[in-house]
């Protein structure tokens, strides 16, 4: 589930759950915890959308991007950011890159899941 993210991002979350069996519930955590890995993830993959070369062969970065492009938009639209959701789902430079990192049949697929889910 944490793939490709930092290990404070990580450990902020976990705070965030320690804290919230005291004062939060289940749901403000989750949206907690995906507004910090939308303003992860989000950045990234503007800067990749610029790039021509964003799928490489550098694993790491790879990596990265895979995990942005199939998990940014959930991300933004779980922590209320819609706007920034429905401003990638449109941008197709973002879809072509979805496409390149993720495959023709899971990039697809993920596209039309948040897509469906914008309503």
């Amino acid at each position: 589930f944490f793939i490709g993210v930092e290990k404070s991002v990580f450990e902020e979350c976990l705070q965030k759950r320690d804290n919230a069996m005291i004062t939060l519930d289940n749901e403000t955590l989750l949206h907690e915890c995906h507004g910090i890995l939308a303003q992860l993830v989000y950045p990234g993959i503007l800067d990749g959308l610029g790039n021509n070369d964003a799928v490489s062969n550098d694993y790491e970065n790879d990596v990265l991007v895979w995990y942005s492009c199939q998990h940014a938009a959930r991300h933004l639209m779980a922590s209320g950011r819609l706007d920034d959701a429905k401003s990638l789902l449109f941008d197709g430079r973002f879809i072509r890159l979805r496409l390149q990192s993720t495959g023709l049949f899971g990039g697809s697929r993920a596209h039309c899941r948040d897509c469906s889910k914008m309503g």
